[in-house]
């Protein structure tokens, strides 16, 4: 199977040679329909143009073109019908070893959620949103069953199945701004700029510095099982130095060494995607920045806000009852500051999300890399956005009442939908520091 798609893939290529630059993949599937016919689906990013002549068939399989940066409008319907003021705690959850089932026997599944409101008739011309709970799921191309799979299931746990098009990506990113940059020091391979998270005291009395894992490793090095990192980092030396925007020399500057980092190669890691940065003792922390996007949350735009220090215990979602705990006492508003995007404002939406990342290439990981499973999904403002890709590594804050912030998790990626992903703070520091310290 493998040497047909790349013998169609070299075919294509050589009668479209502008496609190199557009990362396509192929792959056989059914189409959802009574007769099932076969077909060759590529997926592929950029534009593609009539007068490119891609052929209609490959190998005398008819060839369907999707674009996978372009998804459906469908999710994002359904995702903005609900704009809600507070924490969706009625809604139906998946565990996290049910989750893990549906990811191996569904290779396209890129995300599996819940939602308030279900889609009908979008295929059809005729869409609606009709208020129902109901368990998302987000596809990489709806309508294609890749060969040898199934349907999704039109039920689980008793709850409707509602399927839209989407993916889930991390959300590093290359732009160059002020304040709160961070990135793998220069001549590393590794896949561009980040967010500062925060600061945690180190037990030999330094300060250490966390982000996301995949801010500042390399893919391969991702792929380093995470129980090796402590021989890794011993034989790397200066290589794993960091380097963070300065706002005073206005260029980056080196802060600190790579010390440890978890990203999610099994299911023993529990779903964490962080690194922790060692700081060089001459460097200072880092304050809250002060924004005029601090009134729109509530706070006085001439101060910084105050970190208490506290981290949100968030709940585990309830496997008897199938339903979400409320996080307690704690607004249902988060914030957080981000290199890309700065200070932003999202609402609470659903705790117990499960996530296969998509890579550059339009390509899912096999099952046992880039599942993160019970993470917290925060949804953006209407006519505002909280995340973008540059933001990965951003800690995420709940305001309490007396408008002081405690740490709810760190933001990891997005989805096409228009929802962010949070991973929770306790997870991060059980694995990350408190096991090596």
């Amino acid at each position: 199977m493998d040497t047909l798609l790349q013998a169609a893939k070299c075919m294509i290529l050589s009668i479209c040679p502008r496609l190199r630059q557009n990362a396509i993949s192929l792959s056989f599937c059914h189409e959802c329909s009574q007769e099932r016919p076969l077909v060759m689906m590529m997926s592929y990013k950029g534009v593609i143009e009539m007068k490119d002549g891609i052929p209609k068939k490959a190998m005398g399989i008819n060839l369907v073109l999707y674009n996978y940066t372009h998804p459906s409008s469908e999710a994002c319907n359904v995702f903005n019908s609900f704009m809600a003021s507070s924490f969706a705690i009625n809604l139906p959850v998946i565990t996290e070893k049910e989750a893990k089932k549906l990811f191996k026997k569904h290779s396209n599944l890129t995300l599996i959620s819940a939602s308030s409101f279900k889609s009908t008739g979008f295929s059809k011309g005729k869409h609606r949103v009709v208020e129902k709970p109901c368990i998302s799921l987000l596809c990489l191309h709806k309508g294609f069953i890749p060969l040898g799979e199934e349907e999704f299931p039109k039920q689980i746990n008793g709850f409707d199945v509602d399927v839209q098009e989407g993916y889930c990506s991390f959300g590093t990113g290359r732009s160059i701004d002020f304040g709160g940059h961070i990135r793998r020091a220069r001549g590393i391979n590794t896949p561009g700029n980040g967010s500062i998270g925060g600061f945690v005291d180190l037990s030999d009395g330094l300060v250490g510095l966390i982000t996301c894992a995949h801010v500042v490793f390399s893919s391969d090095e991702l792929l380093i099982p995470n129980s090796e990192m402590h021989n890794f980092v011993l034989g790397k030396g200066t290589d794993l130095n960091v380097e963070f925007f300065d706002k005073n020399q206005h260029n980056f500057q080196v802060c600190g060494t790579i010390v440890n980092k978890c990203f999610p190669l099994s299911s023993k890691n529990n779903s964490v995607d962080a690194a922790l940065i060692k700081l060089d003792p001459t460097v200072n922390e880092f304050e809250f920045p002060v924004t005029d996007q601090l009134y729109s949350a509530g706070f006085d735009p001439n101060k910084s806000p105050i970190f208490t220090g506290e981290v949100v215990n968030v709940p585990d979602p309830d496997p008897v009852f199938k339903v979400i705990s409320k996080i307690t006492d704690k607004s249902d508003s988060v914030v957080k500051y981000g290199s890309k995007t700065r200070f932003t404002i999202g609402n609470l939406y659903f705790n117990g999300a499960h996530i296969r990342f998509v890579d550059d290439t339009g390509n899912l990981p096999d099952n046992t890399v880039a599942v993160m499973c019970n993470q917290i999904e925060i949804q953006s403002l209407p006519h505002g956005t909280f995340f973008e890709p540059g933001d990965s590594g951003a800690f995420v804050f709940c305001i309490n009442p007396d408008k002081t912030l405690s740490c709810l998790g760190m933001a990891i990626g997005s989805t096409t939908k228009g929802s962010c992903f949070v991973t929770p703070m306790t997870r991060i520091l059980i694995l990350l520091v408190f096991l090596i310290y």
